[in-house]
């Protein structure tokens, strides 16, 4: 369907959860934010910003924008076809009066089947109003669901800045934040990721390892083992230890490398 073509709302919403992304940006940088949105509310074009910040809180907020699009485009189809199929029904009914208003029990008769057509009409109706009701509760889930995976990777890219990018926010990402909430329990994620931001070994300060990626702070096994402070900064030792001790930092800290091979 081209642009001409596609069905779009007069307006988009603007979510009051979305103030806990614009407080984190300047005044010039929300400016860019909201020319991006209404360029691609307006044009359908997505275009892009040299502000990593600006990027990933346009990506946010796009993503929920297409999806409202999208159901309401769906829904104005869906009205039309109801439509449609109102409009016919009623056409064959005046026909069918024509032919059968030749007698007074003929248009007795007809009167009767018109009752019971317009009680199915309701149903009808009434099953077309549920169903809208239902996706539009589904919709509200998922919405709420693509709101805290958002604030989710918004929090790890502003804990930890120098750990490898979060990406794109796909599916697999979502369900991953999704099963992370529930193994962090009581602790939420801004606590969560300014720890694994105070880890050293974590974050690549102590040049051992590199690699340390949203996905897997995601795992639940990880969870845990950052929450029991496995990968807290270990304080050096007050004096030298014996050749009998078998406490090594460094062989540690190897050995909890192997995890992520």
């Amino acid at each position: 369907m081209s642009n001409k073509e596609k069905i779009k709302p007069k307006y988009f919403q603007c979510y009051l959860d979305n103030i806990t992304i614009l407080e984190h940006l300047s005044d010039e940088e929300a400016g860019q934010l909201w020319k991006l949105l209404y360029n691609l509310a307006v044009n359908d074009e997505k275009g892009s910003s040299g502000n990593p910040l600006v990027s990933m809180a346009f990506d946010m907020m796009a993503n929920k924008l297409e999806q409202e699009f999208a159901a309401y485009e769906k829904k104005v189809l869906t009205n039309k076809r109801n439509g449609r199929k109102g409009g016919l029904a009623k056409a064959e009914k005046s026909a069918d009066a024509a032919e059968r208003c030749q007698t007074l029990s003929e248009l007795s008769q007809y009167e009767d089947e018109d009752e019971n057509e317009d009680e199915n009409e309701d149903e009808n109706e009434n099953e077309n109003e549920n169903e809208n009701k239902n996706e539009d509760k589904i919709k509200t889930s998922a919405e709420a669901d693509a709101d805290a995976a958002a604030d989710a990777v918004f929090l790890f890219e502003r804990s930890c800045p120098g750990m490898p990018k979060a990406g794109r926010l796909t599916k697999r990402k979502r369900e991953l934040i999704s099963r992370a909430r529930s193994a962090l329990g009581g602790t939420d994620f801004e606590e969560y990721f300014s720890r694994v931001a105070r880890s050293d070994f974590l974050t690549g300060r102590s040049g051992k390892w590199l690699g340390c990626t949203l996905d897997w702070l995601l795992k639940p096994d990880t969870i845990q083992k950052v929450l029991d402070g496995f990968y807290d900064n270990r304080a050096a030792p007050q004096q030298p230890c014996s050749r009998s001790a078998s406490y090594d930092i460094e062989e540690l800290e190897r050995i909890d490398t192997l995890d992520f091979m």
